[in-house]
């Protein structure tokens, strides 16, 4: 499984929504920032299923988006926005993904098949924004993943992100990726 489509999602994500100067007094804010309905909580414990069943569906949940965005940012697949998409996200991190779709097709970015990023991921068991029933914590390296224009020239550098990840279950009763927040990092204690 190519693990490009975070990296790349998140690298886009960063471009669509700007990005702000880099200050020396310690890591930047999340972005998007947290609205006030979406303040950092105790996560909600459930009797069924089981924390570790609920991590390990996020897990899936979060691999599987990887997968269907690589088609795009790591193939190059430009001919429509993945449908399956609605089956492991919903809400915000829907639409900025279909936001990072429509900015690579008109921007042809891709990576090269060869070159995949360093995901590490994590259980995030106290962190929690309205609605969310679990959330991870998600370092990424890209720094030897970087995007490329037509003409192969480098686009986007690599970098390292640091992310969490919230999941809530949508209407139709299925874990799915609700909330990104995201910041560019200096280093993630997950790498290493």
């Amino acid at each position: 499984m190519r693990f490009m489509t975070a990296v790349v999602l998140l690298v886009l994500l960063v471009l669509v929504a700007g990005c702000s100067s880099k200050k020396d007094d310690g890591p930047p804010p999340w972005s998007p920032t947290p609205l006030p309905s979406m303040a950092t909580a105790p996560a909600a414990t459930q009797s069924s299923p089981s924390q570790d069943e609920l991590f390990a569906e996020a897990e899936r949940v979060f691999r599987r988006a990887v997968e269907i965005l690589d088609r795009f940012e790591g193939q190059g697949d430009f001919s429509g926005f993945p449908t399956e998409m609605n089956e492991v996200a919903m809400g915000e991190y829907l639409e900025n993904a279909r936001a990072a779709y429509e900015f690579s097709a008109e921007k042809q970015w891709v990576g090269k098949p060869d070159e995949h990023p360093i995901i590490k991921s994590e259980p995030a068991p106290a962190l929690a924004v309205h609605g969310s029933v679990i959330a991870l914590h998600v370092c990424t390296d890209s720094r030897q993943a970087p995007l490329y224009d037509q003409q192969g020239n480098v686009a986007s550098p690599g970098r390292i992100l640091e992310s969490r990840f919230y999941f809530s279950y949508d209407t139709d009763k299925l874990l799915k990726i609700s909330v990104e927040q995201y910041r560019e990092v200096e280093s993630c204690a997950l790498l290493d």
